[in-house]
């Protein structure tokens, strides 16, 4: 875990945080938006912001329970390779149509099964 600081000329606290002596509440707390790099090879950089804290939470991680905008696409190659497979799925006549159609499918499946529990 790293945490953003205004001082250091790279942007980053050079200091790394231990996971097992902090947790996330005591960052969010102070805070109502961060960013979250997910794929640190391709930097998909998402906003996120807090709307909501359920007080009687039941799980001890934290969850998306909406988002807005498109899911996440694993390992398709970045912002470039996620333009191009929207491109191809727009349009059935595509060569590879049909395998980026059965990939995506395949890849993203799990995407509903992690979101319906927390769902009420």
């Amino acid at each position: 875990m790293q945490e953003r600081c205004d001082y250091d000329n790279t942007g980053w606290n050079t200091s790394r945080l231990n996971s097992v002596e902090y947790t996330i509440d005591e960052f969010l707390e102070a805070v109502k938006s961060f960013t979250y790099v997910f794929d640190f090879g391709d930097w998909w950089a998402h906003e996120n912001k807090i709307e909501k804290v359920i007080e009687d939470y039941e799980y001890n991680f934290p969850v998306v329970t909406k988002f807005k905008g498109d899911s996440l696409v694993e390992d398709c190659g970045g912002i470039w390779g996620y333009y191009d497979l929207l491109n191809i799925l727009a349009n059935k006549d595509y060569p590879e149509y049909k395998e980026m159609k059965n990939w995506y499918d395949e890849v993203n499946m799990i995407l509903p099964m992690l979101i319906t529990p927390f769902q009420k």
